[in-house]
């Protein structure tokens, strides 16, 4: 699945509490989750890198709240 519906009020609701910088994060990783239509591997190094995510601890944040094991 290469789109996605986008619910602006319910996005702002569940990233009101986010930086922008975790907000930008987010984004990328569901973008690369979608386009890729694969899971996040376990280890997320080379997703991180393919994002150009530099910020590895903020990352992995995301990651626990956002995403599903």
């Amino acid at each position: 699945m290469h789109y996605f519906q986008f619910e602006i009020k319910e996005w702002i609701a569940n990233t009101a509490h986010l930086t922008l910088e975790e907000e930008s994060i987010y984004l990328r990783l569901i973008l690369y989750y979608y386009d890729s239509e694969q899971v996040i591997p376990l280890d997320p190094a080379p997703v991180f890198r393919k994002l150009r995510i530099k910020n590895i601890d903020v990352a992995v944040q995301i990651l626990n709240e956002f995403f599903v094991e």
